[in-house]
């Protein structure tokens, strides 16, 4: 049975050890069919309480970019090979819209961007290896290289008046 460490460091197992000793200690004896119901319910809600933390911590690493006016300059694949007319990405290219860029401060890949354009249209990129290029945001991600091309225009938030 493979070991499954949560981030406090303990498996579930260790982390249910220690919630059967800690009731031992306190109650005299080990805990019976409906307390050890009980402890399995406490090692749940310990668990949810470090999921939650790892995400809240996750969320808090994430930088977005100030929006910015963008025209989606060139799309590929990141193998090379040429896009076919039915290809999805093909209906992105020309579009113009407004380009979030979202870093994240660990691993290999650093960041991914979002892209909205008039008539509902949005273009989400997974997670890539972004880089500045002269007046544009170049993404490469595991399948695609996308090239945002950036438009100087202020962009009013939408709580501006």
């Amino acid at each position: 049975m493979k070991k499954e460490y949560r981030p406090s460091g303990r498996t579930v197992e260790e982390v249910l050890m220690s919630s059967r000793e800690s009731f031992f200690r306190k109650n005299g004896h080990y805990a019976t069919e409906e307390e050890a119901v009980n402890l399995t319910e406490e090692v749940r809600k310990e668990i949810r309480r470090e999921r939650e933390k790892k995400m809240s911590d996750f969320a808090d690493s994430i930088k977005v970019s100030a929006p910015a006016f963008t025209k989606i300059k060139h799309i590929s694949r990141n193998n090379g090979e040429a896009l076919e007319v039915s290809d999805w990405r093909c209906e992105y290219i020309g579009m113009v819209g407004i380009l979030r860029l979202y870093m994240i401060a660990d691993g290999e890949y650093k960041g991914y961007c979002t892209a909205e354009f008039a008539g509902m249209y949005r273009l989400e990129t997974s997670l890539g290896i972004p880089e500045t290029v002269s007046n544009s945001i170049k993404l490469t991600t595991k399948n695609s290289v996308y090239e945002f091309g950036l438009i100087d225009t202020p962009i009013k938030e939408s709580n501006d008046k």
